[in-house]
């Protein structure tokens, strides 16, 4: 039997942008993961809907260790280059040997 402390951590990184209606399912399909070692950060872009204040209520609920990282003002015009924006600042706060991106 492999003992968990023995893994490599695998970091999830999971970008959003108004995407409250499907956040809290992509979560719950990183908990269910039977890869136990792992962390998931959460990085949400400036939403307008409900989206990050849904997350907080679930992690808060749930007990979860979920790093939220949230950008108050976007960078550019250009939805791909906030994306990209995204992922290299949720990549500097990830740990882990392994990277996910969970769009």
């Amino acid at each position: 039997m492999t003992n968990i402390y023995n893994e490599p951590l695998a970091s999830i990184i999971i970008t959003n942008y108004n995407k409250s209606n499907f956040l809290i399912t992509a979560v719950k399909s990183c908990l269910e993961q039977n890869y136990k070692k792992k962390e998931i950060i959460f990085f949400d872009d400036n939403s307008t809907d409900n989206s990050l204040k849904k997350i907080k209520e679930f992690k808060k609920k749930n007990r979860l260790n979920i790093k939220i990282i949230s950008n108050l003002k976007k960078k550019k015009n250009a939805a791909t280059f906030n994306h990209i924006d995204a992922v290299k600042i949720s990549l500097n706060q990830a740990r882990g040997k392994y990277i996910f991106l969970l769009d």
